[in-house]
């Protein structure tokens, strides 16, 4: 199991790349992308160095710097697009979110697969576990897989601190009971992947996180 981080765009977010397998061009192995938020050219070059295919992308949130590189990879890959129903709307203005930060306009695919908390998206042969955690946006949605002990969490959570809820979508009420209420009932050795700055854990964030804890 490989995780490789690309960093993009303005907000340096990170885009993770998921795969079992590396490839070659020949025999291309299938991969998850999780958030392409912009640079779409960066984040295919990986995949072409190590043989891969896009089989999933995972949006862990509608907001622009998650979304932004997906048209220009599935422009090439065609792959199904995973986002929850609850941030289709958001993810729809991609427009007025691009108008609103003064940035270029982006093209935007119609979403394959609207999904709902506890739906278990599958991957060769494990599974993603849907996790909804409303807060940073109302669809915000953290992707587990239970066999590799792993959470892609986009900006629900990072290092000891938590996501904006002052963003379109941002609900300050949510995003705490999200955390404490779901991510915390994980084991504390899995990995966080956040949508922006290092991985963590959860055993971590549980000691030292206090924007979590003071609620």
């Amino acid at each position: 199991m490989k995780v490789q981080t690309i960093t993009v765009g303005y907000l340096q977010e990170n885009c993770y790349i998921f795969y079992e397998q590396e490839g070659n061009e020949k025999n291309k192995q299938p991969a998850i992308v999780i958030d392409p938020g912009d640079e779409g050219n960066r984040i295919d070059e990986y995949l072409i160095e190590k043989g891969l295919y896009i089989d999933k992308i995972l949006l862990t949130h509608g907001h622009l710097d998650h979304i932004g590189g997906t048209a220009e990879l599935i422009e090439k890959y065609n792959s199904k697009i995973y986002l929850h129903k609850g941030d289709h709307d958001l993810y729809q203005n991609a427009e007025a979110q691009a108008n609103y930060f003064g940035l270029p306009h982006i093209e935007i695919y119609p979403i394959s697969n609207l999904i709902e908390d506890g739906e278990l998206i599958p991957f060769t042969e494990g599974h993603f576990q849907a996790i909804h955690t409303p807060g940073h946006t109302e669809g915000s949605t953290c992707y587990y897989h239970t066999t590799h002990q792993i959470v892609f969490t986009g900006d629900t959570i990072f290092k000891r601190s938590i996501g904006r809820t002052d963003l379109p979508g941002g609900d300050s009420t949510k995003i705490v009971p999200s955390i404490r209420n779901k991510l915390f009932q994980l084991e504390d050795q899995v990995v966080i992947y956040p949508g922006h700055m290092e991985p963590t854990t959860i055993g971590f964030e549980k000691k030292n996180n206090l924007y979590a804890r003071l609620v």
